[in-house]
């Protein structure tokens, strides 16, 4: 029972992590080129 529980959450943080990878990117990218401008 707590195998089934574990499985969707687990594709569900997968899935997550997937969607947020390039936004954390861009955000990253964007903190980058401001260090570099100053």
């Amino acid at each position: 029972m707590k195998f089934e529980q574990i499985t969707p959450y687990a594709d569900y943080k997968l899935i997550e992590n997937i969607i947020n990878y390039p936004i954390k990117i861009r955000i990253y990218r964007k903190l980058m080129l401001g260090l570099l401008k100053n």
